[in-house]
């Protein structure tokens, strides 16, 4: 973690031996040996304590645990839970994911600044494949580790779960499970706080303001359309950057930035910059234009490959938070509906945030919004008779084209529509499966 002017909480420049006994006595929680999800919990009260009597002006300390579910059913990975009033195991009987996700959307803060969580060293198939997601966690779960142990990367793990809607901005662990590593290790968190303070970086956490590097000091700031990176944008067609990083270090070659880019959905290279000199302060002010996309990234690379062991300058050093542009189709009344992709013919979709291979020429974009007491299902179309038909609880219901395109494209110029019950069963256009749960 970081302060709001950007260097390394890692530094410990105060307060070392109480934040190694901070660790000391959180080891346990880590281990799931905590037979009490309640937060009289002796050990839970003194971590709370102790991060208390490590904060001061240079230094913050903020409690957590890690919940760790290792044998399901319905998924396992381990997901850090920042300043939340109590604590759950995941070995009491019952407790899987679902019983943590639902526990997690009631936690309340422990004193100052939000409840924030964090997956853990992913890979694509965490989380049963990072299933289950809700209006709810998505709001929470802010976070997801990028960098682990210093200098293992799962970039996998964050593009799966961007992909299927989680809204995480990269950060690094240590995983230490100990006091080795904690001032050793270079990799680091990078937080853009307003203060030094816990309610700031908490804010700043909940608001995915953060970046993992294995450079220990690279600053890296990016706007789009004048937001801040982790903001939400409210779905525009045209995105102007302003990327700016420096590193301090500017009198050593190995820490000169060479290279920038900017990803999108499944990975995809949208823009590349090479510097065309490495230098400690580089700035670039892109423009794209997309119309369908739901997320943007920064990756970026130095001369030397970072600090960490195993430097390879062919390889990003930064991740740094992405901006959505607003088309995640999350339910603005935070409904129960679930949408669940199936196989992807004859028609095509973005469901649960992801592009469909096998695009065919009918439908381009499903997804469910909540108005009132109403359900709508929206399909973008290629031609104006093309609105297929949909079928809830068993009958079969035309979708009525709209005038007017919700999202306005030469290739898929029409928008079709169909008011539904909120408390439909099941609803199928195509083989697009949408189900209550």
């Amino acid at each position: 973690m970081a302060d709001s002017a950007g260097s390394a909480f890692g530094s410990l420049r105060r307060g070392q031996d109480k934040w190694f006994r901070l660790l000391r006595d959180l080891g346990p929680l880590a281990g799931g040996v905590v037979s009490s999800p309640s937060p009289t919990n002796p050990q839970w009260v003194a971590a709370g304590k102790e991060a208390a009597a490590a904060t001061g002006p240079d230094f913050v300390g903020i409690r957590g645990f890690e919940y760790s579910e290792n044998d399901g059913p319905g998924g396992t990975g381990h997901i850090n839970v920042l300043n939340s009033e109590g604590i759950l195991n995941a070995l009491e009987p019952g407790v899987d994911l679902t019983a943590f996700y639902k526990w997690l959307a009631a936690a309340k803060p422990s004193g100052a600044g939000p409840v924030v969580a964090s997956f853990n060293h992913p890979d694509a198939k965490s989380y049963d494949s990072f299933g289950g997601r809700t209006p709810e966690t998505t709001d929470i779960v802010t976070m997801l580790e990028v960098i682990n142990s210093n200098q293992i990367i799962h970039y996998e793990g964050f593009l799966a779960a961007l992909d299927k809607g989680w809204k995480v901005s990269p950060v690094a662990g240590n995983d230490n499970h100990g006091l080795s590593g904690i001032v050793s290790e270079k990799s680091r968190t990078f937080v853009l706080a307003q203060s030094r303070t816990k309610a700031a970086i908490l804010d700043a956490m909940k608001h995915r303001r953060t970046y993992a590097s294995l450079d220990n000091n690279i600053q890296c700031r990016y706007t789009v359309n004048g937001a801040m990176m982790g903001s939400t944008l409210a779905r525009p067609n045209e995105f102007r950057f302003h990327i700016s990083l420096s590193d301090p270090d500017a009198a050593e070659p190995k820490d000169r930035i060479t290279k920038i880019d900017i990803v999108k959905n499944g990975g995809a290279v949208v823009l590349t910059y090479t510097v065309p000199a490495p230098a400690a302060s580089v700035e670039w002010d892109p423009v794209i234009q997309d119309a369908s996309s739901t997320y943007f990234f920064v990756r970026v690379w130095n001369a030397g490959g970072g600090d960490a062991p195993g430097a390879n300058p062919e390889k990003p050093i930064a991740w740094l938070a992405p901006v959505w542009t607003g088309r995640d189709r999350s339910f603005p009344d935070r409904s129960s509906l679930l949408r669940q992709m199936s196989a992807c013919t004859p028609y095509t979709a973005v469901l649960a945030q992801r592009p469909v291979a096998n695009i065919g020429p009918a439908v381009a974009e499903a997804w469910i919004e909540m108005t009132g007491g109403r359900a709508e299902l929206h399909a973008i179309v290629a031609q104006a008779d093309a609105c297929p038909s949909a079928r809830a609880d068993g009958r079969s219901l035309p979708l009525v084209r709209r005038t007017e395109p919700k999202d306005p494209s030469p290739d898929f110029p029409s928008t079709c529509q169909l008011s539904l019950s909120r408390h439909l069963n099941r609803l199928s256009l195509g083989d697009r499966q949408f189900q209550s749960r």
